[in-house]
């Protein structure tokens, strides 16, 4: 019926419209493995963090004869990246909660609180030791730092706890998307 209106009523050569287009195929891209986005998410957040402890390195080895992973690691600055490292991780998951399967929402709410609890000791100790070496520079008499060896091994112990919370965070979040 509307061929022969078309027939009969022509419409102006502005106003034709073009011939029907066969559908074309749909936008059908391959899923991304679990395994290349924890690849990625690994060389490109983990790694990456680790960069300003390089520099840190090039600094002191400027000042100090004698430049030992302890002088590089004693100050905290690990635990701010790992702070920072868990803070993405669970960023990583949140917008997936909502399309998680009930079956999933247990370990997805274990990971999720695991790392805000990780969080908030990271950046308590951070503050704790930021706290005691700004005393004792100031002067404070009975205001000690806390040992190198324990500031270093501690913050090694929450970096590995870091990348366990995120490996957990983003891996679901990969088999989410």
């Amino acid at each position: 019926m509307v061929r022969r209106w078309q027939r009969s009523h022509p419409q102006p050569a502005a106003v034709q419209t073009a011939p029907p287009v066969a559908p074309s195929q749909p936008d059908v891209r391959p899923p991304v493995r679990r395994g290349h986005f924890l690849v990625a998410w690994y060389i490109g957040s983990v790694l990456a963090s680790l960069i300003p402890l390089g520099l840190i390195a090039l600094h002191d080895a400027d000042l100090l004869a004698k430049l030992s992973i302890f002088q590089i690691l004693g100050r905290g600055d690990l635990l701010l990246i790992a702070f920072t490292l868990t803070i993405a991780g669970v960023a990583q998951l949140l917008p997936f909660v909502t399309r998680l399967k009930s079956a999933q929402l247990f370990g997805v709410i274990l990971e999720i609180l695991g790392g805000f609890v990780v969080a908030a000791m990271e950046i308590a100790w951070y503050s704790d030791i930021a706290a005691r070496i700004s005393a004792q520079v100031a002067g404070g008499s009975n205001v000690k730092a806390p040992p190198i060896h324990l500031i270093t091994f501690g913050s090694v112990f929450m970096f590995a706890v870091t990348v366990v919370i995120t490996t957990f965070c983003v891996s679901t979040a990969a088999s989410c998307s």
